[in-house]
């Protein structure tokens, strides 16, 4: 077995021990985050494992520390912040989505091109960014490229093929009573 260097022991004993207050070391406590002055990065990271932290071993409070941040938001907190990704990185709402569907930027592409760049509800022609990515609200599956319209419709009758029909049967009738 190797000797063990002065910075694993010292990384070790950072895990096993957190700096109190006052400068002494003290046993961890079981589940506990084991952050010891040498392995905090910087204070985003910190900040981001605690939350971790909190969220898997203390529910409630996690819970609660929400919820006081949310009440100490600027309105306009999400909108500012939304606004400064954008501009470092243009591309974000639309890696972002992908990203959420398992797919590719080629792979909506060879979509758009089997589809032949149309919607596949109103057959309608559409450049590759204003085709949407329509799936499955419950298993998330893709389920094919859909102008804007025709996916926001399906939406709104929440994936439903019986309301859709619904839908398709008042239409008919009304046009077969009024033309």
């Amino acid at each position: 077995m190797s000797e063990e260097t002065e910075q694993e022991k010292q990384d070790r004993e950072d895990t096993e021990f957190i700096n109190s207050e006052n400068g002494r070391k003290v046993p961890a406590k079981k589940g506990s985050l084991n952050l010891g002055v040498n392995q905090r990065e910087n204070k985003t990271e910190y900040t981001r494992r605690y939350r971790q932290h909190l969220k898997q071993n203390e529910p409630e409070k996690y819970l609660e520390q929400q919820r006081r941040d949310k009440e100490n938001r600027p309105p306009d907190y999400f909108k500012k912040w939304r606004e400064k990704k954008l501009l470092e990185n243009p591309e974000m709402d639309r890696e972002a989505a992908l990203k959420r569907y398992g797919i590719s930027i080629e792979g909506k592409l060879k979509m758009a091109e089997l589809q032949g760049y149309r919607c596949l509800v109103c057959g309608d022609r559409f450049d590759l960014d204003k085709l949407m990515i329509d799936h499955d609200h419950f298993n998330k599956k893709v389920r094919g490229l859909l102008c804007q319209n025709c996916n926001s419709a399906i939406g709104f009758l929440k994936d439903d093929p019986n309301k859709a029909r619904s839908l398709a049967r008042y239409l008919d009738d009304w046009y077969t009573k009024n033309y």
